[in-house]
């Protein structure tokens, strides 16, 4: 699995391991564009510019049985044209 944002590598999994990301949604009007920096609490921020969202939907589905269980995360995100979750994430 892999994370990417075009001109910053964001993160990559290459053996299984967990996997936890916080994501933090304002609803705002217009463009807030945030400046680059280092924050220390590691958080990455992302300004609407980049990721026109305008809408997203989830659900985890939990699959396995008693000895080995694994969640499935489904997103629908839709962006200022129509629902499509790849044009929004990528």
């Amino acid at each position: 699995m892999e994370i990417v944002d075009n001109p910053q590598h964001v993160a990559s999994l290459t053996e299984p391991n967990d996997l936890c990301i916080g994501l933090q949604i304002k609803r705002n009007r217009g463009y807030g564009i945030k400046m680059p920096k280092n924050f220390h609490d590691g958080s990455y921020p992302i300004d609407v510019v980049f990721m026109p969202v305008r809408n997203a939907n989830h659900s985890i589905h939990c699959y396995g049985n008693d000895n080995e269980k694994h969640e499935m995360l489904f997103s629908r995100n839709m962006d200022k044209w129509r629902f499509n979750s790849k044009r929004s994430i990528s």
